[in-house]
């Protein structure tokens, strides 16, 4: 084999085009299918940093009949459903509620920055495994209503803000309306379980109604996660015992007797609610895999090309007595090579279009990780072998059933061109597989440019959305509601504003549906679309003259207005009547 190798690396010495075009070749599909398998790997398979034994965490997913919406399954819920299922739901060693990253303000005036804030209980951390790298984590006493106001850190927060400082502990941070006092740090790299920047976490309990509202604590509010870590009894046990807990409270099973608590993986993207990222890089993937299929199909075509040019040199060999295994392997050492080369390269093309990759699926996703890692750099190993073998069974499978006899009688000369069917159909696999490729190209393309030329009723490029988080500024709903109209006479006297509106709502932004009934009928005619759904949001719509730049939204946050002119204005935006009666 050491031979094999030798000739195969003096071989290949000259004829520098073919092997530029195979490791080429090689590196696009190699390094496309390393680079989304790192974003899969991410979303689907690899279990969030710093967790101890990930396998036995389980996320809570609740699925209802909820009319006139249908069977619906969510993993959001509320705290006394939290609370009621780890009373009596004693088959989870321990269970732990917790919100997405939401926005809060930290600081007050100019110094004032905008923080990614998560609320946990305090059985967040402990059921995870996880040990503060600097002080402490909340206890159960200061989780709950009245509790102390404090706050852990992330390390990457802590580091960036205070400087890694130790002296932060006990150091006061307003945050939002209140002070809180930090009482420990995170360690590094540890996000909870989903990968999102997380600068702040606070004791739910105490903290959610003076952050969010008091009304979030109730059985019609849902805000929060919930996960659990298996006991000996197992999954099904602990899902039936949640079911029960379900069932026996109307205001989350949706009076539906056959709700249930269904168990998934810690990674969401595997549960029930699979994210649009992690499908999106589920179709990417099978794109790289049609892309690794062409290029294992160029490549096996270049090397019988040349298998068939030099037939008389293998004719020579067989009759010097080489056996037909030994022919074969010479071809698949020398795929190999051009496939270790293309591997190499393919590390080189992951680092160039992986950070693009991530950017546009995991826009959210901490900056430790990285395209380029051990289990990535496995895969692309793994695949280049396999990609060696593919690319080179099929000129060593024409050798091995073909009768070179002939051309050594015939005499015939060297790097003559031959026809050849395998090289034909190869050829038509290629071409075939391409199609498929740019169709999907052409498809996505034209989806974009619809979304683009979409007719929205109003100009999207020259309005701008501007929303305050008055609230947790610590101001009252009276003051918030004069300080927008304030504004907005302001704004209205800018030179190069058209108009100017204020609206507690706006399109295109988050809804909440909701059922509608009516006293003495049974029924009421449903809309096409679904809902009917209701916005809870306050903004500023701004409409200027064209080259004034891009379009902005700043921190937003639900409070009330009234004004008249703002209907007016989001009638004009809206478009479609029908959309808002």
């Amino acid at each position: 084999m050491f031979q094999d190798f030798r000739y195969a690396l003096r071989s290949f010495a000259g004829s520098p085009a073919l092997v530029a075009a195979a490791v080429v070749c090689l590196a696009l599909g190699i390094g496309a299918n390393a680079t989304i398998f790192g974003v899969v790997d991410t979303l689907l398979f690899r279990a969030p940093p710093r967790i101890e034994d990930p396998g036995r965490v389980v996320r809570l997913y609740v699925r209802r009949n909820l009319p006139p919406f249908g069977l619906a399954t969510s993993s959001t819920t509320g705290y006394p459903l939290y609370t009621s299922i780890r009373d009596a739901a004693h088959a989870f060693n321990g269970l732990a509620a917790f919100t997405y990253p939401q926005r809060a303000s930290l600081g007050r005036g100019a110094e004032a920055k905008r923080v990614d804030l998560v609320l946990a209980s305090a059985s967040f951390f402990p059921l995870l495994g996880v040990r503060p790298a600097v002080g402490r984590f909340f206890t159960p006493d200061e989780d709950r209503p009245g509790g102390s106001a404090i706050v852990v850190l992330s390390f990457g927060f802590w580091r960036s803000a205070f400087g890694g400082d130790s002296a932060v502990i006990g150091r006061q941070l307003q945050l939002g309306r209140g002070s809180y006092t930090v009482i420990g740090v995170a360690p590094n790299r540890f996000t909870g379980v989903d990968l999102q920047n997380v600068d702040v976490w606070a004791p739910i309990a105490a903290a959610t109604p003076e952050l969010m509202g008091p009304d979030y604590m109730n059985s019609g509010s849902y805000y929060l996660q919930i996960i659990g870590r298996l006991g000996s009894g197992g999954a099904a046990t602990a899902a039936h015992q949640a079911t029960l807990v379900l069932r026996s409270d109307d205001s989350y099973s949706g009076r539906d007797s056959n709700a249930v608590v269904l168990l998934g993986p810690v990674q969401q993207a595997r549960g029930p609610e699979m994210s649009q990222h992690a499908k999106v890089s589920i179709w990417l993937a099978a794109v790289a895999v049609i892309v690794l299929l062409v290029a294992c199909a160029n490549v096996a075509n270049l090397l019988l090309a040349r298998s068939l040019q030099r037939q008389r040199e293998v004719a020579i060999r067989l009759a010097l007595g080489a056996g037909w295994w030994r022919l074969a392997r010479q071809v698949l050492i020398e795929s190999l090579v051009l496939a270790i080369a293309g591997g190499i390269a393919a590390l080189f093309v992951t680092l160039w279009i992986g950070p693009l990759i991530r950017a546009f699926l995991l826009q959210d996703t901490p900056a430790f990780m990285e395209p380029l890692d051990a289990r990535v750099i496995a895969f692309t190993a793994a695949v280049a072998v396999l990609t060696g073998i593919l690319s080179g069974a099929v000129p060593a499978w024409y050798l091995a059933r073909r009768d070179l006899t002939p051309a050594l009688k015939a005499g015939a000369g060297e790097g003559r061109y031959q026809r050849s069917r395998l090289r034909s159909a190869l050829l038509v696999a290629q071409v075939a597989l391409t199609v498929v490729l740019i169709v999907g190209a052409g498809l996505f393309t034209r989806s974009l440019r619809n979304v683009e030329g979409q007719d929205f009723g109003f100009d999207p490029a020259h309005t701008l959305l501007v929303t305050i988080d008055l609230r947790a500024a610590g101001y009252s709903p009276t003051q918030i509601n004069a300080l927008h109209l304030a504004a907005l006479t302001r704004l209205e006297a800018l030179p190069g504003v058209e108009a100017a509106a204020a609206t507690a709502a706006h399109p295109l932004g988050w809804a909440f549906a909701s059922a509608v009934s009516v006293p003495g009928r049974d029924s009421i005619p449903r809309l096409s679309s679904g809902g009917p759904y209701y916005q809870q949001r306050t903004c500023v719509h701004v409409r200027r003259p064209r080259g004034l730049g891009r379009d902005r939204e700043r921190n937003d946050g639900p409070a009330p207005l009234a004004r008249r002119k703002c209907d007016r204005q989001v009638l004009r935006a809206g478009g479609r009547r029908e959309h808002l009666r």
